[in-house]
């Protein structure tokens, strides 16, 4: 099974180190089964027998070590459990 989606989101920070998110996602979840034919030269074909709109959402926290970079981890309906790294390549600019 795969999927794409469109998500937007809001983060806000808790202190120097610590943000929390959440993201609302929208897109298509489309399942395919692996057939196999030997009429192929690949030996076979995937087959797209079912697609789904979904719209889902999601929270994470990410722990931030400078203003650059942070690691975070979370959970999206539509994705499941997730974390990774975070690179920021501009600066919010302060009033």
């Amino acid at each position: 099974d795969y999927f794409y989606s469109i998500d937007v989101g809001y983060t806000r920070a808790l202190n120097e180190n610590f943000s929390l998110s959440g993201d609302v996602s929208i897109g298509q979840k489309k399942y395919y089964q692996n057939l196999s034919d030997d009429n192929f030269s690949q030996g076979g074909y995937h087959y797209i027998y079912k697609t789904k709109s979904q719209v889902g959402g999601g929270a994470y926290v990410t722990y931030n070590f400078n203003t650059n970079f942070g690691l975070f981890a979370g959970y999206n309906s539509m994705r499941g459990g997730t974390f990774g790294a975070e690179f920021r390549f501009l600066k919010e600019k302060e009033y």
